[in-house]
């Protein structure tokens, strides 16, 4: 494992499937790949804190895809999704960010060692239902 990238992330690309009998069609979800990397969560302000029940946790993660990012199908892209499934103490264990942003490497793309940056982002509710009242 490489050093600091302490965090095993499963990418999950949402989308949907053509059109069944009745003209609707389903959402669905494919596994992507699971991949090691480094969550770095920055603070929400306090304002956003007290003034609504949602507060957005933005943060950067960096992912080890090494030769999967030249794939096609392999490769990680904005509105996919990264969800947390180790360590099993993480915070965030099984948690989702929602990818807003991806940079990759200025290495060549099939490197092993290619690393992306992505921006990330999640919403948290900033107060329980009990102290709501709803």
């Amino acid at each position: 494992m490489t050093v600091g990238m302490n965090v095993l992330f499963r990418v999950w690309r949402r989308g949907y499937s053509a059109d069944d009998a009745y003209g609707g069609s389903d959402e669905e979800e494919t596994q992507i790949g699971d991949y090691r990397g480094r969550l770095d969560e920055g603070s929400p302000s306090k304002m956003l804190i007290e003034q609504g029940i949602e507060v957005d946790r933005v943060g950067t993660v960096l992912l080890r895809v090494g030769q999967a990012a030249t794939q096609a199908d392999k490769a990680v892209t904005e509105s996919d999704q990264l969800e947390i499934i180790s360590p099993a103490n993480h915070p965030f264990i099984n948690k989702r960010f929602v990818i807003h942003a991806v940079q990759h490497m200025a290495t060549h793309p099939s490197q092993r060692r290619n690393i992306i940056k992505l921006t990330v982002k999640r919403t948290d509710w900033s107060r329980t239902e009990e102290k709501t009242g709803y």
